[in-house]
């Protein structure tokens, strides 16, 4: 089994909107964790719309053309953190893994990280050396500041004026607590971003402020292809066809060539950048590995 969605958690915590956001958080630092060991994930954005649904394993499985389906359930409770997770094989429906964590929430790197080893081992068989460091790098070297950046994801998520400028406060103090937190230098990027394109913002100066964030996060990561996909849209509001291309192809360097991640911003340059024709291949291998 070489690819797998990872379905968001059920929240079966006793007031589910105090936590939505953690079980949310969990549910993508699986997805990006487990794409570091040459897995190939179904990115959250295509899986997340199953949200609060009840599902079965196998027909989602057909339905975004994967091997595997990992689901489960979420609680916090007085600081502890419980998850129970099943990952069914998609042809057979059969359970090849099933285990419970319990943790602290000051534990919560601990317990994203026995997820993902779990999982992995069991798709995988073994890990090389390599993968095994991966998947224990934590997100960051503060819980604090983790559960700051998931917050404001979040919220970001929610794709409204109000809840974006509260977004902005929970990322800013994220950075604050870790500067080198990537993604909540990308979710700074993306606030600014959305605030220029609805017309939110200060105009010119929430580009710059955008295109800084985004850049800050490829210093620390120049894997990030949210970044480099920022800033092809930034670059492409500008009118800067070349400079959207050139994001093409520094990702097509920097990515692996079968990533969805890296097809997605291949596909946005090609798009975005004035070569529509050409920028149906990578969508269309974007379709076949994620939906």
């Amino acid at each position: 089994m070489s690819s797998i969605a990872v379905l968001p958690l059920e929240n079966a915590s006793s007031d589910p909107s105090d936590s939505d956001y953690l079980a949310d958080g969990i549910t993508q630092s699986v997805i990006m964790r487990l794409a570091q060991v040459g897995l190939r994930l179904t990115p959250w954005e295509s899986v997340r719309r199953f949200k609060g649904s009840k599902v079965e394993p196998r027909d989602v499985a057909r339905e975004l053309n994967v091997d595997a389906v990992l689901l489960g359930t979420f609680q916090i409770a007085e600081e502890r953190i419980l998850t129970r997770l099943t990952l069914v094989e998609a042809d057979s429906g059969i359970i090849v893994w099933a285990e419970e964590f319990e943790e602290s929430y000051q534990d919560l790197f601990r317990m994203q990280r026995r997820i993902a080893e779990g999982a992995a081992t069991s798709l995988k068989r073994s890990l090389s050396g390599e993968e095994e460091k991966a998947l224990a790098t934590p997100e960051s070297t503060s819980v604090e500041a983790y559960d700051l950046y998931m917050q404001g994801s979040y919220l970001l998520h929610q794709e409204g004026r109000e809840s974006t400028a509260v977004s902005l406060d929970y990322f800013t103090r994220a950075v604050e607590l870790d500067p080198e937190l990537v993604e909540a230098h990308v979710g700074i990027g993306a606030v600014y971003g959305t605030r220029y394109h609805f017309g939110w913002g200060s105009g010119p100066s929430s580009l710059e402020r955008a295109a800084s964030s985004y850049r800050r996060a490829l210093a620390l990561d120049p894997g990030s292809m949210s970044a480099r996909r920022g800033l092809l849209l930034l670059s492409f509001f500008k009118g800067e066809s070349e400079a959207v291309l050139e994001q093409g192809r520094l990702a097509a360097q920097s990515g692996r060539a079968d990533d969805v991640e890296t097809l997605l911003t291949r596909a946005q340059s090609l798009h975005y950048g004035g070569f529509t024709e050409l920028s149906l291949e990578p969508y269309r291998r974007v379709i076949q590995n994620s939906d």
